[in-house]
């Protein structure tokens, strides 16, 4: 039995979850460098992932993405979010021969020491109670050979001072329903 002191506010024999009210954060934090190598269309391998198990198949995940990433030549980079190893529903509405994707992003320069920021936020209903990886992967649109896609550095990664390594991260705030 919950119960909650009428003069202090305090609960005990339980968790008073309201509707809308944040239960549990969960975050990784990349502070180091990675890569995937891949060919074209190929998706590559998880850049970031955060395993997590909500507490009920009824509570939402809000997944918030934020990352750094840059690949060779600064082709177009195109990226997916996967929940368990599958690709999430969290992509575009199909249209003609236009890839699907949750995220993607270009920096029309041909500089190999650009790095550039992609976000991505995602309302997940129906959580597996189960320790589940959710992860962000990417392709680019070079299909003529296999090119790195990079998180938190840039594809010539050079050791000067006005050249930067990154931060990403993925967040999910499990919202009670």
């Amino acid at each position: 039995m919950i119960t909650i002191d009428g003069g202090t506010g305090v609960v005990t024999g339980g968790t008073l979850r309201s509707p809308g009210n944040v239960i549990n954060v969960a975050q990784t934090f990349k502070t180091d460098t990675t890569y995937v190598d891949n060919t074209g269309p190929t998706v590559g391998g998880d850049l970031i992932f955060l395993d997590y198990a909500a507490t009920s198949s009824s509570s939402k995940l809000l997944i918030l993405a934020n990352m750094y990433v840059s690949n060779q030549n600064q082709n177009a980079m195109w990226g997916y979010l996967y929940v368990g190893g599958s690709v999430s529903a969290a992509i575009g509405d199909a249209s003609s021969n236009r890839a699907r994707v949750s995220l993607g992003g270009e920096s029309n320069f041909s500089d190999n020491n650009t790095i550039i920021n992609l976000t991505h936020n995602y309302l997940l209903s129906s959580p597996s109670t189960s320790s589940t990886r959710y992860s962000y992967r990417f392709h680019h649109d070079n299909t003529s050979d296999d090119r790195a896609t990079y998180i938190n550095r840039s594809h010539d990664d050079s050791d000067v001072s006005h050249r930067g390594r990154c931060t990403s991260s993925i967040t999910i705030m499990e919202i009670a329903a």
